[in-house]
């Protein structure tokens, strides 16, 4: 009986100690800070793998680096410099077609922009 009691207070011992992850329902949460500054802060590299969506504003306060392609589903509004390393291209400026043409505009390696008027069904 003696040892069936000492089992018992330490299962509810180990119960009472166990621990989880906890989050504040109020506040900032941090990953490697003691002191976070906005909703979610992390501190450190990051790795996401997936679709990540943003309803909101996307802000990046220092360099962004891309490896794979970049889709824009809207208005790319840029203000600073922009660098191209290699040729850029840009799909039609506008579903709009006139004189059996569509235009488009073209940055050249020189860094000109050129609108340049394609006939239609030549798009590529």
């Amino acid at each position: 009986m003696k040892k069936l009691l000492i089992s018992f207070l330490l299962t509810l011992i180990s119960l009472y100690n166990y621990s989880q992850n906890t989050f504040p329902t109020q506040g900032n949460v941090g990953v490697g800070t003691t002191n976070p500054h906005c909703t979610f802060n992390v501190v450190g590299g990051t790795s996401l793998q997936g679709t990540v969506s943003v309803d909101s504003t996307f802000t990046v306060n220092d360099t962004m680096r891309v490896s794979d392609d970049v889709f824009i589903g809207g208005n790319a509004n840029i203000n600073g410099n922009v660098e191209l390393l290699g040729e850029m291209y840009t799909r039609l400026l506008s579903d709009s077609s006139f004189n059996g043409q569509k235009r488009i505009l073209v940055i050249t390696s020189d860094g000109k922009l050129e609108a340049l008027d394609i006939p239609l069904g030549d798009e590529n």
